[in-house]
Order: C-alpha cells, then sequence, then structure tokens
C-alpha cells in the first residue's frame, strides 16, 4: 500500500521551537533557501508555494501548541494539520475545538497491549515486553507515537527505535 502523504510531512513542537525557527526547519527539507530578514508571513507564502507543486498530499504536524495565533502563522495551505496541544484554549480563537480528538495518554499496560497487538509475530515474551515499556516511558504514553512506532519497529526494528529515541536529538525525527 502507498503512503497517503505521498508528498512529504513537516514537523514542528511549538513547545521548544519559535515559529520562525520551524519554518527555517522546513526551509532546509524543502531546499528552499532565503535570506534571514524575510517577514514570517512571506516565508510560509514561500514554503506553501514550493509545497503547492509539489504532487501529493502533505501533513503538517505541530506539537505543544500553545497560542492559536502562532498556528495560524504555520497555517499553509491545502494541506492537512495535525495538533497535538494540552486542552482546547490554543484551538478556540481558531475555531477549530470542533475538531479536537481527546486522547489521554496510555498508562504502561495499555502502551504495551497495542505494541504485542500491533507486532503480532515479531513480538517475543522474552525481551519484547522491556522494550515496551521503555518505549512507553520515552514517548510518555502518547497513543499516537506508540501506534505510528509499531509499524516502523515492524519494518526496521527495536534497535533502531529505541536508540534513537534514546537520543533527544533524533527522537523528534522518529
Amino acid at each position: 500500500m502507498r503512503p497517503y502523504f505521498l508528498g512529504g510531512v513537516l514537523y514542528g513542537d511549538l513547545g521548544v521551537q519559535t515559529p520562525q525557527e520551524i519554518l527555517d526547519a522546513w526551509c532546509r527539507a524543502l531546499n528552499l533557501n532565503h535570506p534571514d530578514w524575510i517577514p514570517l508571513p512571506v516565508l510560509v507564502d514561500q514554503v506553501g508555494e514550493v509545497v503547492g507543486k509539489r504532487d501529493g498530499r502533505w501533513l503538517i504536524v505541530i506539537e505543544n501548541a500553545n497560542d492559536g495565533h502562532l498556528l495560524q502563522e504555520l497555517n499553509l495551505p491545502n494541506v492537512w494539520l495535525l495538533v497535538t496541544a494540552h486542552g482546547t484554549s490554543p484551538l478556540q480563537p481558531l475555531g477549530w475545538e470542533k475538531y479536537i480528538f481527546r486522547l489521554s495518554p496510555f498508562d504502561e499496560n495499555e502502551s504495551v497491549d497495542l505494541l504485542k497487538q500491533r507486532l503480532d509475530g515479531q513480538w517475543d515474551e522474552e525481551n519484547t515486553p522491556k522494550k515496551a515499556k521503555e518505549l512507553h516511558r520515552l514517548v510518555s504514553g502518547l497513543p499516537m507515537a506508540v501506534a505510528i512506532l509499531a509499524a516502523v519497529i515492524r519494518s526496521r526494528g527495536w534497535n533502531f527505535i529505541l536508540e534513537r529515541l534514546r537520543d533527544r536529538a533524533r527522537a523528534v525525527s522518529v
């Protein structure tokens, strides 16, 4: 089956990055050079133009949204947007609260159960539960992270995932 977002995925974390830093990272990912003095709205337009010219659906993932106005600054036309936020207040100024899907973090058993279900034949009762518990801890029980990483574990293996998640500089890209 072909991936749903053939265009690509752009990621930003408003908990640790400014909108400018996020856009700079997106520009690097898109090989879009720009002078440092370009105003943010112009930069958003340039990124949107590049994304719009490329084939396939695009997904933008913005984590730790705490200000709806920052989300507005990063909102590109014709892309899918996935936002994580603590509560509804960051989304209310935009009228996006009606699209919220509340998802509480998994407890350790829920993470382990989902991984066991998704990993099927790759589950080893002797070694895998310990790795699953570590993965749960490293992603703070975030359900989407557990579900997505189960697929990556199936294709790349536990060592690939756990080594990267332990290294905070590489964890985000995983």
